[in-house]
C-alpha cells in the first residue's frame, strides 16, 4: 500500500511539475522568480500528499496560498488573504462534517463522537469538531485506531486498554485544536508524529520498560494545534 501511495505521489507530482514548467515560459508566468517556483512545487507536493490521504485541510489551505501567489501574474480578482484562509477552513470543516467516515478504506472501524464515550473493539475511531470530548479505550487487543480533532479539544485515554501482542498503530490528526493522549507507563511508544505550524510534546517516561513491553506506534499530523503525549 505504501508503494502504491508513493507511485501516486510521484506520478501526480511530475505531471503538475511538467505543466508548470511549460506554463512559466509563457505569458505573465515568465516574470515568476525561482523562489516562487520552489514554493509552488512544495505546495503542489503538500496538496498531492493530502489528496492521497484524504486530508482536506492540506488541500484547501495550500490552494488559498496558491491563489495569493498567482493573483497578480494571472490577473485574478483581488481577494484578501485572510478571507481566502477563512474560506479554506470553512471548506475543510464542511467536508469533514459531511463525510465523517472518509477513512473507512484504511480498515479502521468508525464510531461517532460524543463526550465521555467509551470505545470498545480492537479497531477504533473518534472525531471531534468544534467541541471538547474524552474517549476511554477498553480494547482487549488493540490493533489500529484513528483520532481526529479540528477546532476543539480531544482527550484519549489508553490506560484501560490492552494492546495486540504484535503492537498497535494509532493515527492522530489535529487541526486548529489540541489533543491529549494518556498512555500507561509500562508501554513502549514509537513517536512518528509530524508538526506543521503546530507542536508535539512528548512527556518523558522515566519507567524502565521490560523487553516484551507492549508497543504503541503513533503517527499523524498537527497543523495549527498541539498534541501532548502523557504517561499515567
Amino acid at each position: 500500500m505504501k508503494l502504491k501511495n508513493k507511485n501516486w505521489f510521484w506520478g501526480l507530482f511530475l505531471l503538475f511539475l511538467a505543466v508548470f514548467i511549460i506554463a512559466i515560459q509563457i505569458g505573465s508566468f515568465s516574470e515568476i522568480g525561482t523562489m516562487t517556483i520552489i514554493a509552488t512545487a512544495l505546495i503542489f507536493a503538500m496538496i498531492i500528499t493530502s489528496l492521497i490521504k484524504l486530508q482536506f485541510f492540506g488541500v484547501f489551505v495550500p490552494l488559498a496560498f496558491l491563489y495569493m501567489i498567482f493573483e497578480k501574474p494571472l490577473n485574478l480578482p483581488d481577494i484578501s488573504g485572510w478571507l481566502l484562509i477563512l474560506v479554506a477552513l470553512m471548506l475543510t470543516a464542511g467536508i469533514d462534517m459531511l463525510f465523517p467516515h472518509h477513512r473507512r478504506r484504511h480498515g479502521v472501524f468508525c464510531r461517532n463522537s460524543s463526550k465521555g464515550e467509551e470505545l470498545n473493539g480492537n479497531k477504533v475511531y473518534a472525531k471531534t469538531s468544534f467541541s471538547e470530548a474524552s474517549k476511554y479505550l477498553h480494547s482487549e487487543s488493540l490493533k489500529n485506531g484513528e483520532f481526529n480533532v479540528s477546532f476543539g479539544e480531544l482527550n484519549v485515554y489508553f490506560d484501560q486498554a490492552q494492546l495486540d501482542p504484535n503492537g498497535a498503530e494509532v493515527y492522530l490528526d489535529c487541526n486548529f485544536g489540541s489533543m491529549n493522549v494518556f498512555i500507561p507507563r509500562d508501554w513502549k511508544v514509537i513517536d512518528k508524529l509530524q508538526a506543521n505550524l503546530g507542536s508535539v510534546e512528548h512527556q518523558h517516561n522515566s519507567t524502565v520498560l521490560a523487553g516484551d513491553a507492549p508497543c504503541l506506534t503513533l503517527s499523524g499530523n498537527v497543523r495549527f494545534g498541539s498534541i501532548e503525549i502523557k504517561y499515567v
